[in-house]
């Protein structure tokens, strides 16, 4: 164990105590790299075991303590699994509440998926309104056709005014959208209160899994909001997981973010895999959703983790495998994304997690090509006295040329590895991180093992060979473990 902490352990982790993990970051800053602290611990949507709320309460006692830490003279992130604040069941199934709300909507607006338990692409769901008369028609002929006992239609009629009173609403004001619909009807609610009217077409959660939903949600608005006291420029980085619990991971995010991503800060940020077929119209729909809502989304893009996971688990479970069918459409759907995002990055901010050299150029060449055209457009129009079109970020304010630096837009790779890119990116201007994790041995090397099995075939030869040495070393491990019992 001590030689492996001495040689690849040190490599990729950043240690296991808090002294080794300030050595470490204190180098990276040196060089001038930012710190993403990811402590090395996930959990299985297959994992029913049951755990208690004072575990999930120690979980964000740990991650703040991460903030503390990245708060204390660093220019840092945090990473944290919502699966550390909630039950994996109960994620699961809110994530069904929620996918079942979507196709309610489709329904009542006409698209044919309410039974089909397919999803509707969001941005094709944000362009379509429900007025009233077609949302009480649609609703009575739903439950008649269930054979289900018959709403009254005051409940009805208190529903849609319900919706209508929500914010992220289209031009007609006597028309429901999308966003005003999913901004109500959270996986909690549904089935509750002045929303009882739903509980006939869409199971609701039970009080226990509504209950801790609730307690999920507060862990992680207690960390923003104490994040956001520090005045620091410490953040949070919600991290993907296995698609059956992206569902209410995102829709978590979104709701901590419409409270803290304001007033030009980005405080925390969610995660987007590219291999998702969902994830270019799920971007799409964000973007207006925070348009239209008064926020910012922080988005950190990735190809995604869990490729093998997906495969299996959509054919064990009888769903389409929600992931993209080559690594040729991933890198496609990976790099339209970033152009896509820098194309609106007055109000968004990116985080591009990636190892693949040519995501690199890419994404570099558009930020430069940006700044060189901002920066020509404000000299002509501070030559004919006109306000800059670039007076939204900070250098244009002071009359400053507009560099890749000042704006929101970052890099990430996993420490130990493409080190190349990362320091090549930091000694050209470019803000960039190591994602570093930490924790004790035993924890981290599986970890790592994990993203890397996972990663291996967008990775090419590297990634299989650290394949093969993290399998080795993980098989020493519990040689070593099973020599002590």
């Amino acid at each position: 164990m001590w030689l492996l902490k001495k040689s690849v352990y040190k490599v990729f982790c950043g240690g296991e105590t808090e002294d080794e993990l300030l050595a470490t970051m204190q180098k990276l800053q040196s060089r001038g790299v930012k710190i993403v602290l990811d402590y090395a611990v996930e959990a299985s949507p297959d994992d029913v075991t049951s755990l208690n709320a004072n575990v999930f309460d120690n979980n964000a006692c740990s991650i703040w303590n991460a903030v503390v830490t990245a708060a204390a003279g660093y220019d840092a992130l945090v990473a944290l699994k919502v699966s550390a604040l909630g039950p994996v069941s109960t994620i699961e199934r809110a994530g069904e509440v929620i996918a079942a709300v979507e196709r309610l909507f489709a329904e009542l607006c006409g698209m044919p998926a309410f039974r089909s338990h397919e999803r509707i692409l969001p941005d094709l769901l944000m362009r379509k309104e429900l007025t009233k008369a077609a949302f009480v028609s649609s609703i009575q002929k739903l439950i008649a056709e269930a054979n289900l006992p018959q709403a009254s239609e005051e409940d009805i009629n208190l529903a849609f005014h319900a919706l209508l009173a929500q914010p992220g609403g289209g031009e007609d004001k006597s028309k429901v959208s999308y966003f005003q619909w999913t901004h109500l009807l959270q996986p909690h609610k549904v089935g509750r209160g002045n929303l009882s009217v739903f509980k006939q077409l869409i199971p609701p959660l039970s009080d226990a899994d509504a209950k801790e939903v609730v307690a999920a949600e507060e862990r992680l608005s207690k960390l923003c909001e104490m994040t956001a006291n520090l005045g620091t420029k410490a953040g949070l980085l919600v991290d993907a997981e296995h698609s059956r619990l992206q569902g209410f991971i995102r829709n978590l995010t979104c709701n901590v973010q419409k409270r803290f991503n304001k007033d030009g800060k980005f405080l925390i940020y969610n995660t987007y895999q590219a291999y998702l077929k969902e994830t270019k119209s799920q971007l799409r729909s964000d973007l207006e959703m925070a348009r239209r809502l008064g926020f910012r989304i922080a988005v950190k893009l990735v190809r995604g983790a869990y490729l093998s996971f997906e495969r299996k688990s959509a054919k064990e479970h009888g769903y389409p495998c929600p992931v993209l069918d080559s690594l040729e459409d991933t890198h496609e759907s990976f790099d339209s994304s970033v152009h896509h995002l820098l194309d609106h990055i007055d109000r968004v901010a990116v985080f591009i997690g990636t190892h693949n050299a040519e995501s690199v150029r890419k994404a570099t060449a558009l930020l430069s090509e940006f700044c060189q055209r901002s920066n020509d457009v404000a000299r002509s129009e501070e030559a004919s006295g006109c306000l800059s079109v670039t007076a939204s970020f900070p250098a244009a304010n002071k009359r400053q040329l507009l560099t890749p630096a000042s704006l929101p837009v970052s890099f990430g790779q996993l420490l130990g590895l493409s080190d190349d890119l990362t320091y090549m990116l930091s000694s050209s201007g470019f803000k960039v991180y190591k994602y570093v994790p930490y924790g004790p041995v035993n924890v981290t090397i599986p970890y790592l093992l994990r993203r890397v099995q996972e990663n291996s075939g967008i990775m090419g030869r590297a990634g299989a060979e650290l394949v093969m040495l993290f399998q080795e070393i993980k098989h020493r491990l519990r040689s070593q473990i099973r020599a002590k019992k």
